[in-house]
């Protein structure tokens, strides 16, 4: 696996424990943008977020998948685990019933994963570096200044998070309704943990990721609740290729920002969410500008928080996006187009 200004994270980081706090969640995710088409998210949680839809389950382990099609046909398909989850540390192997993750000695994962007539066998394989957008190691949420009086409440809590592969070669099968195709295509991976409840950590939680080319650009936007100040924090990475040219955390506003122009109403949760918004990131020697407008609703589910009841409801959505990008790089100018993700989490706070 590359190494990159964090170093390798360890898969260890993120191996599967609960420690017991009501609020602990953990989660696996990821994504693939395959060369026939083919759009595939999955999210493995050893401990889930309660579905409102099914709170008799939660929390428990859980497997999420979607699968769009190439005319933009999108089918989903989930499972709960109770007491399915086996461990295999030493083969560092993850079982959910049939399900499993397994992780080789260079750092390749494989992802087998079959539910409601659709599936894959996937092996990525990581062509970055892992970076945690968080400060502090593998992204636990740390202390600078401009963020010291909003963690104060969360003293001895952590928040991990980090994209273990921030773009990855993907190859191997699809199954859909008994049919199997071979494919390869572009790929992420993150994965998080937290004993925090949500509510107390965000207000929001937005996340953007875009492929186009050799160009790679992730970058979460998000604000604590009113408690917490309404503190802002922006991040962002730039990649060409194997090599990242921009990487910033930012709780200032004066590196990165970013500006809604136009908020639509989800329908399932009666929540808004940015349909179209501008980021600007200022790093040394990188300038970037990102439109962004959303189009097709790709999967949400509204969450309980295990903090008991919010202010307003608890909703996690991911559309596919439009975006158009203006980059300018070692007195090049740069002007791509492409479909990248979306993703809203709004955690019910206020």
């Amino acid at each position: 696996m590359p190494l990159g200004r964090f170093g390798s994270v360890p898969p260890e980081s993120f191996a599967a424990r609960d420690d017991g706090s009501p609020d602990f969640v953990q989660w696996w995710y990821f994504d693939a943008e395959l060369d026939d088409g083919h759009r595939l998210m999955a999210i493995f949680f050893p401990r889930a977020f309660a579905s409102i839809d099914d709170l008799g389950n939660g929390p428990e382990p859980a497997v999420t998948l979607t699968l769009t099609t190439p005319r933009g046909a999108t089918r989903q398909a989930a499972a709960f685990y109770p007491g399915a989850l086996t461990l295999e540390p030493a083969a560092r192997r993850v079982r959910f019933g049939d399900n499993r993750l397994e992780i080789d000695s260079a750092g390749n994962y494989r992802v087998v994963l079959r539910q409601g007539g659709i599936g894959c066998d996937l092996t990525y394989t990581p062509e970055l570096a892992p970076w945690a957008p968080l400060p502090g190691p593998c992204g636990r949420m740390a202390t600078p200044l401009l963020w010291l009086a909003a963690m104060r409440p969360l003293a001895g809590r952590s928040f991990h998070y980090a994209s273990v592969m921030p773009r990855a070669h993907v190859a191997g099968t699809l199954w859909q309704d008994g049919r199997e195709l071979t494919v390869g295509g572009t790929g992420y991976h993150e994965g998080g943990r937290t004993d925090v409840a949500l509510a107390r950590l965000f207000s929001y939680w937005y996340w953007a990721r875009l492929f186009v080319g050799e160009w790679s650009f992730i970058f979460p936007m998000a604000a604590t609740p009113r408690h917490s100040l309404h503190k802002s924090m922006r991040a962002l990475l730039v990649a060409r290729g194997t090599q990242i040219i921009g990487d910033a955390f930012d709780a200032s506003g004066l590196l990165l920002s970013h500006r809604v122009h136009r908020y639509d109403t989800h329908a399932a949760s009666g929540r808004q969410f940015p349909q179209a918004l501008t980021f600007e990131g200022k790093l040394p020697g990188v300038r970037v500008t990102i439109e962004v407008e959303l189009t097709d609703e790709r999967v949400s589910f509204r969450f309980a928080p295990f903090a008991g009841p919010t202010p307003l409801p608890s909703t996690w959505m991911q559309h596919f996006a439009r975006m158009a990008v203006d980059l300018r790089y070692e007195g090049e100018r740069v002007l791509l187009e492409g479909e990248g993700v979306f993703e809203t989490m709004l955690s019910g706070a206020i």
